[in-house]
């Protein structure tokens, strides 16, 4: 954590064959409905990191990924909700 961002991690799923070359991660303020999004392109890293940052303090906030591959768009992944200090 930041004071006003996170750093997001997380593990490449299994890509059935066809490998993943982006992920598209969302963020939502749950005070505020405001939804934030952003793709990540990937080089094959099996674990990934992404830091967000401009959170609005003393809101949570959901964070969602889903990859990306020449299949398609997985469904998103859906965090805890998270508190920003």
């Amino acid at each position: 954590f930041t004071q006003n961002g996170i750093l997001l991690r997380w593990i490449a799923p299994n890509d059935n064959g066809s490998p993943i070359f982006a992920y598209k991660l969302q963020a939502k303020c749950l005070d505020t409905q405001e939804l934030f999004e952003d793709t990540i392109s990937t080089d094959g890293e099996l674990t990934i990191f992404h830091e967000i940052l401009d959170l609005t303090p003393g809101s949570f906030y959901e964070f969602y990924v889903a990859a990306i591959n020449s299949v398609g768009e997985s469904e998103f992944a859906k965090t805890s909700a998270i508190f920003v200090k």
